[in-house]
């Protein structure tokens, strides 16, 4: 059983029960640990020790300053940004004394946040509380908290909260969109962008949930519930379905596995396929994996299959599942299409709902936004996150506000004042006062247009369900193909899609030979957006031709390898993207979306998963050639072991020949000295030569003086003789000092030399 550590304000516990959720959240079968001012101190050390799976401070709970000071402790944000960083989560909600403290401008921030998330500040409104709206932004039709285990009814949460006195008494500044994702907020009247309800990305390793409004002590049971299961869990991109009844050891090694490699999934029991099957249909699970079942079970193991059977062939889901195979070896069954263009088409939305936000058009113009936004509607059954809300069409529309009248038309121009009515209908609906009028304005003018500015408005009030009876039998005339004549492919195309919308198959038959014409004399415009638009025409005429009764078999092979051909360009093409690049193809955003839903939808005819297996080429391609690499590389450093020892034996070698030759010098040098100093004769000459120096001198003092110094011999022998002989004297001494010196010099230099 999970385990949940409560903070709560014990004052408001005293006097209100609706503030102890304590029997709230066992409710939802999981365990809860109290704290308190009076053991708030014990938190950091349990949140240490790892004993709990999230940690949820209620409503005012910092209000309490022992409990604020506690968590603003320093040793407690260490423990805590621990926690967080071991993959736990926390929600804190409603907390009005921060919120007056951002108001007066003291504070109001979350501090004991790690760094990066503490810059979120809580503001005191300054409205009554039941004042103002609450609204849900796009994120909310994905995202857990509003999904998973239950769908959340934010119109219904409204309701709840102001039947309880209160929307929400403060919001929060300072959201930096990198970091958190917004969920609900208020832009209601003359009121900013106030965010009420914040979850951090899901690409964050912290997990984190900050909430202004009272979903515990209002008892918003449903998304209090999908809080705590998303603080606990995140989003699980997997789904694991266990058979209780068998006992595998593979199946729970594997269990051990992914958790030690911190992979998230959600586990089900046969019991929970029901919970199973409603978070499939959200989108909650893009793989699963089906476990072995028992004997007994493989009905309902049949049966899961046939329900998961049209997500996994329209790209939405991976199924893995293992079958026995032949000679004992199991086989790996992976049901589904790994379609490239999805991930594509999921970062293009992005980057266009940015350049959106950022500068009002795509590709700065208001044509190219709305065939952007038309390219994203068309593939919205194709990925749940394709949706634009309301909020973004009004970025749109203030933009371009300038060039819109109040007749309806923008800048009194039939095409664009076209374009706007799609708009206006599509997320305003058909009743807005805003369509209605872009409606009388085109059908005012429609008289003056030329041929095929007519068949783009009729095809348009056809689409979005506005055509009268007399304005289909106007089209039919319009797009029959005896008024046809030196038709180009934009022409051919427009008058194409008239046909698919009133399903005339002679047209369709008629245009599409047309095109292939076009295609064999070399006269269509090399052009990719164009290409996009033609293979997704032709695609629609191939299912209108299968549905008719005639026989279009020929038709149908023609139009595959005209498809063909358009999408090897478009393929090719992509290749020719540089880096720098934010769109791949031509880097615009609305070629890109065109040729990314043309490859999308013509991978829906492919009988072979070609993603899958390119993929499962490069995957393994890698694998190999990186083993191969490692391998080489393990090799060449053998080899480059086995050299640098070798170096290292001769380097070894040449040291001990240096050590030997300068031991025989150093041990002739001593002998030569030995011999010399020890030979006798030498030593009676030095003596001599020494006594025939005193008498040379003596003569030459004696020959060369004059009378006087004859005179004084006597005295000359008395006072020089002394420093002569105490000269000798010190000669005698010295020499056999020196001599037994050098002798012990030389003995350490040879046993120095030995060893090295």
């Amino acid at each position: 059983m999970k385990t949940i550590a409560l903070i709560q304000n014990q004052v408001y516990m005293s006097y209100a029960s609706k503030t102890d959720i304590r029997p709230l959240v066992e409710a939802l079968h999981y365990k809860v640990k109290l704290f308190t001012a009076h053991n708030i101190q014990q938190l950091k050390y349990d949140i240490r020790d790892d004993l709990f799976d999230t940690i949820v401070f209620t409503s005012n709970s910092l209000n309490e300053r022992t409990i604020k000071n506690e968590v603003d402790d320093s040793k407690f944000q260490q423990f805590f940004e621990e926690f967080l960083d071991r993959g736990k989560g926390c929600i804190i909600l409603h907390q009005m004394r921060l919120a007056d403290n951002g108001r007066n401008g003291k504070g109001g921030s979350y501090d004991f946040l790690p760094h990066g998330f503490k810059e979120i500040t809580a503001v005191k409104r300054d409205e009554k509380p039941i004042e103002g709206d609450i609204k849900g932004t796009e994120g909310v039709f994905t995202h857990p908290v509003f999904q998973v285990p239950n769908a959340v009814n934010i119109q219904r949460m409204k309701e709840i909260s102001i039947q309880k006195r209160g929307l929400y008494w403060h919001y929060l500044k300072n959201v930096d969109p990198a970091i958190w994702d917004t969920l609900l907020y208020d832009e209601s009247d003359d009121y900013s962008f106030r965010p009420l309800l914040i979850s951090t990305k899901d690409n964050n390793p912290h997990r984190i949930i900050v909430s202004c409004l009272n979903t515990d002590w209002q008892k918003h049971h449903e998304v209090f519930e999908n809080m705590i299961s998303y603080a606990i869990d995140g989003k699980s991109q997997t789904a694991i379905i266990q058979d209780d009844d068998v006992n595998n050891t593979s199946f729970e090694f594997l269990l051990s596995v992914l958790h030690s490699n911190n992979q998230k999934f959600k586990l089900y029991t046969k019991e929970e396929l029901r919970d199973f099957k409603k978070n499939i249909e959200q989108g909650n699970h893009q793989i699963v994996f089906i476990g072995p079942f028992s004997d007994s079970s493989q009905r309902v193991a049949d049966e899961l299959l046939d329900f998961l059977y049209p997500f996994s062939v329209n790209g939405q889901l991976k199924v893995i599942r293992v079958n026995k195979g032949q000679n004992e070896l199991n086989e790996v069954v992976i049901n589904g299409r790994e379609k490239t263009s999805i991930s594509t088409l999921l970062d293009l939305e992005i980057k266009v709902q940015n350049e959106i936000k950022a500068e009002g058009f795509v590709d700065q113009s208001f044509w190219n936004t709305i065939e952007s936004l038309r390219a994203l509607e068309s593939m919205k059954e194709k990925i749940q996150s394709s949706f634009f809300d309301s909020l973004t069409i009004e970025t749109i529309l203030n933009h371009c506000s300038p060039h819109i009248y109040e007749d309806g038309s923008y800048d009194y121009a039939f095409s664009p004042t076209v374009s706007l009515l799609w708009l206006y209908h599509i997320y305003f609906g058909p009743e807005d006062p805003l369509t209605i009028s872009s409606k009388q304005w085109i059908r005012k003018n429609f008289h003056m247009e030329e041929t095929r500015e007519k068949v783009m408005a009729l095809s348009m009030l056809i689409e979005i369900g506005a055509c009268m009876e007399e304005e289909r039998i106007e089209l039919r005339r319009l797009i029959d193909p005896g008024n046809q004549v030196n038709l180009n492919e934009i022409q051919v195309s427009y008058l194409l899609r008239a046909s698919l919308l009133l399903k005339d198959v002679n047209c369709i038959e008629f245009y599409v030979n047309w095109i292939q014409t076009l295609l064999e004399e070399n006269k269509i415009w090399k052009d990719l957006s164009i290409y996009a638009t033609l293979v997704e025409l032709l695609l629609e005429s191939m299912k209108v031709l299968q549905e008719s009764d005639s026989y279009t078999k020929p038709l149908e092979e023609a139009i595959e390898k005209i498809m063909f051909s358009f999408i090897l360009d478009i393929q090719n093409s992509y290749k020719l993207r540089k880096p720098e690049w934010v769109y791949p193809w031509e880097n615009k955003a609305t070629t890109s979306l065109k040729c990314t839903a043309a490859l999308l939808k013509f991978e829906d005819l492919l009988d072979l998963p070609v993603s899958e297996v390119a993929q499962s080429i490069f995957r393994y391609s890698n694998i190999d050639t990186n083993s191969k690499t490692f391998l080489h590389e393990l090799t060449a450093m053998e080899q480059f072991k086995k050299e640098n020892w070798s170096l290292q034996q001769t380097e070894k070698e040449l040291l001990k020949e240096k050590a030997a030759m300068e031991k025989q010098i150093i041990e002739s040098k001593k002998v030569n000295f030995e011999k010399i100093f020890s030979y006798t004769p030498f030593k009676l000459m030095l003596a001599f030569s020494l006594v025939s120096l005193f008498v040379m001198c003596w003569l030459t003092i004696f020959i060369l003086g004059n009378d006087s110094i004859k005179a004084d011999f006597t005295k000359f022998s008395k006072n020089y003789w002394k420093p002569i002989i105490s000269t000798l004297t010190f000669l005698g001494t010295i020499f056999p000092i020196l001599q037994i010196a050098f002798k012990k010099k030389q003995q350490t230099r040879v046993e120095g030399a030995s060893g090295r």
